[in-house]
């Protein structure tokens, strides 16, 4: 009897020692792969309001829960160019209301920023990258976002096409877009798409899909679209095959920026798993009637409302209030 329990011990100290091992290389050498810089995360140096923090916190206290704001800059550039973010989001993981959203600002929005003045929201990250941008949005929007993720739009293909491709509503008008920036990056008659409809795009199409801006209502379609990818992207994640996950991050995580630690990402990821939420909301800041569009010096700017933008977040972000 004691040989037999010996020998189940020495299984099982073997499968956890097994396991372990299997644990710190993944933990080492897949989540070193992305890159991770550091800022200060302090309320007073991200310019996060006092008045909005006490809010938060108390809430915090209140349910036990958290609602976490992240920041997502896609951004277009080549080389060593400066960075400009094309797109702007941020992902709320809201375990107070059981719900996450995905809500972008619109890039030509006329905000204070920090050394350079007034201008264009997408040039913050140009001028100083992910804590200057943090710093911008949280002053000029009202928000407190502290960790931001980084992806260049041109590693955004490979993304998706890890994860299966995207499905998403194809509407008539924007198929020629479609497979005209498609030809333009690789020349692939292939992926030529010859019907409007719910589809599921590779990587190369939902880029091409992303960068649409001369039909519809312009720029504030193009952000729709990029949400309408994000979603997409984010319910895949959400219902990916374990087993495929090492090989998924282990392909990905090199292709972004952030200044979450390692120990918070498996945080966010645990947080996400566990609070089972499975609803996903989109919204875009301005809203209508809130904005118009304004020139100085020949350069278009969109300035909006900012009291009013400000409130509308609040309530929309931590309220979870319909606008």
């Amino acid at each position: 009897m004691k040989k037999v329990v010996s020998i189940l011990l020495g299984v099982i100290s073997a499968i956890l020692i097994i396991g372990l091992g299997i644990y710190v290389y993944f933990y080492f050498f897949t989540f070193s792969k992305i890159q991770i810089v550091d800022i200060p995360e302090d309320p007073i140096s991200l310019h996060i309001d006092e008045e909005l923090q006490a809010k938060v916190e108390e809430k915090e206290v209140e349910t036990k829960k958290e609602i976490i704001n992240i920041a997502l800059f896609g951004v277009d550039q080549m080389g060593n160019e400066p960075a400009r973010s094309d797109a702007i989001l941020f992902i709320t993981i809201d375990t107070v209301h059981n719900k996450c959203k995905v809500t972008s600002l619109m890039r030509d929005s006329y905000v204070d920023i920090e050394g350079y003045g007034w201008d264009k929201l997408n040039h913050a990250f140009a001028y100083g990258k992910g804590e200057l941008a943090l710093k911008t949005i949280n002053k000029n929007f009202g928000l407190n976002i502290k960790d931001y993720v980084k992806v260049n739009f041109e590693t955004l293909p490979q993304i998706i096409d890890l994860l299966g491709g995207v499905e998403i509503d194809v509407q008539q008008e924007e198929i020629s877009y479609i497979n005209r920036g498609v030809m333009y990056s690789d020349r692939s008659l292939e992926k030529s798409i010859v019907s409007s409809g719910v589809q599921v795009l590779d990587g190369a199409q939902a880029l091409s899909y992303c960068r649409i801006r001369s039909i519809g209502n312009g720029d504030f379609e193009r952000t729709e679209r990029q949400r309408n990818v994000l979603s997409q992207l984010f319910l895949k994640m959400l219902n990916i095959n374990p087993l495929s996950i090492p090989k998924i991050a282990n392909e990905i995580f090199p292709l972004l920026e952030t200044n979450l630690s390692i120990h918070e990402m498996l945080g966010l990821g645990k947080n996400v798993l566990t609070s089972n939420i499975r609803t996903l909301e989109e919204e875009r800041f301005p809203q209508d009637g809130y904005y118009k569009g304004i020139r100085k010096n020949g350069i278009y700017y969109l300035d909006y409302d900012r009291e009013a933008t400000k409130e509308q977040i609040y309530q929309y972000i931590f309220e979870d209030k319909k606008l």
